[in-house]
C-alpha cells in the first residue's frame, strides 16, 4: 500500500468528534478496549482472532467534520497512544478549546473487531460535546459520577438476576468449572 493509499485508508476508521467549548484547557482520558479473548472457548493466548494490535489518536479538526485523509504534521506526539496487542489501550491528553477527532485504529489495514471507546474529561457534561461521526444517532452511554445517587436496591436486583442467569440449566456448563473450583478445597 502506498503512503497516499494509507492516508486515505486511515480516514475509513471510526471517528468521534470532541467539541471542547471552554476557554480553558480540558484534560481527557480515552480508553479503547476490545472483547476479552478468554471468553471464547478454544482460543489461546494472545487471542489473535479477538484482540488486534490497536491504538487511539486525537486528531485536530478545524471544521468538526470527519477527516478524509491523515496528515501527520498536525498531530502532537502525545495525542497518539502506543500500538499494543492488549485488551485495552489508553491515552491522556490536554486539549485547548477546539474540535478534535478521536480515531481508534489497528496496525493492519482492513482489520476489524468490536471495540469499546470511553472518553472521560474534567469538565461539566454540557461543556463538551461528543459525537459519533460514523453513526450520528448512536449517542453512546453516559456513565454517572460516583457521587450521584444510585438506587442500591436496583443494583442488588441486577446482581441477583445475573447470578440466577448463571445458574440456569443452559448456562450450567459455562459456569460449572468456576463453581466447582470455588467450592472445592
Amino acid at each position: 500500500m502506498s503512503q497516499k493509499e494509507a492516508t486515505v485508508s486511515w480516514a475509513k476508521n471510526p471517528q468521534f468528534l470532541i467539541k471542547q467549548n471552554l476557554d480553558q484547557d480540558v484534560e481527557v482520558f480515552i480508553s479503547l478496549a476490545q472483547n476479552d479473548g478468554r471468553k471464547v472457548r478454544g482460543t489461546k493466548f494472545p487471542f489473535p482472532e479477538q484482540i488486534h494490535p490497536v491504538c487511539v489518536m486525537i486528531y485536530p479538526s478545524k471544521d468538526g467534520n470527519k477527516a478524509t485523509e491523515f496528515n501527520g504534521k498536525i498531530v502532537k506526539g502525545e495525542w497518539v497512544s502506543a500500538v499494543v496487542e492488549h485488551k485495552e489501550v489508553s491515552l491522556r491528553a490536554t486539549l485547548p478549546q477546539g474540535n478534535y477527532l478521536v480515531v481508534p485504529g489497528t496496525r493492519e489495514p482492513n482489520s476489524f473487531g468490536d471495540f469499546y471507546l470511553s472518553i472521560y474529561f474534567n469538565a461539566e457534561i454540557n461543556d463538551i460535546e461528543i459525537k459519533n461521526l460514523q453513526d450520528p444517532k448512536n449517542k453512546g452511554i453516559e456513565i454517572k459520577e460516583e457521587d450521584e445517587d444510585v438506587e442500591v436496591s436496583e443494583f442488588r436486583k441486577q446482581i441477583v438476576t445475573s447470578r440466577i442467569d448463571d445458574l440456569k440449566p443452559e448456562n450450567m456448563n459455562k459456569s460449572a468449572n468456576r463453581l466447582t473450583k470455588l467450592g472445592s478445597k
